[in-house]
């Protein structure tokens, strides 16, 4: 009687396993949340800019009056964060950049003493037409220059999630 009642309670577990494993792999929806996270792309384009930066002259997320910075910035528009900020080198020259700040004479200019040197997706110098891409998930606070010695000439490019907001 004890053999009958293990084997029972085998075939139960195993008929539960195959049932659960059978509807999970039918139902797409079942299947599909479990991948929700991971098939989110950065794939609504919110804007694009090709700037030019003058070598001794800084871009800002949105100051364009203090001394030192370009007449444009790279955040425009209400933006749905995260965000996804692209950056495209076109010259031969490397771009650097640093935390926004101003003082009394002005923005801040990143220089390779002061900043960080941008690097590609791979993790090489950003130069000649490679780009480099950075998430935020709320208001960046990043200035772009050419160095201080170099003008540099970039395409950026804000993303965000499509149909997402947070």
């Amino acid at each position: 009687m004890k053999l009958c009642a293990k084997y029972s309670l085998l075939v139960l577990v195993l008929a539960a396993v195959i049932c659960s494993q059978s509807l999970f792999a039918l139902d797409p929806v079942i299947r599909n949340e479990a991948y929700k996270e991971q098939i989110k792309t950065y794939d609504r384009v919110e804007s694009i800019l090709n700037v030019g930066i003058p070598a001794d002259s800084v871009l800002t997320p949105s100051d364009t009056v203090s001394t030192g910075t370009i007449d444009v910035g790279y955040l425009t528009g209400n933006l749905s964060y995260p965000i996804e900020l692209e950056i495209q080198n076109h010259g031969a020259n490397a771009i650097y950049y640093g935390v926004y700040s101003t003082n009394a004479s002005g923005a801040y200019i990143p220089t390779a003493d002061n900043g960080a040197m941008l690097m590609d997706i791979n993790g090489a110098s950003c130069v000649s037409g490679k780009h480099a891409k950075m998430k935020f998930f709320r208001r960046p606070n990043l200035s772009f220059s050419g160095g201080n010695t170099n003008a540099a000439t970039a395409t950026l490019i804000i993303r965000t999630l499509k149909g997402e907001s947070y």
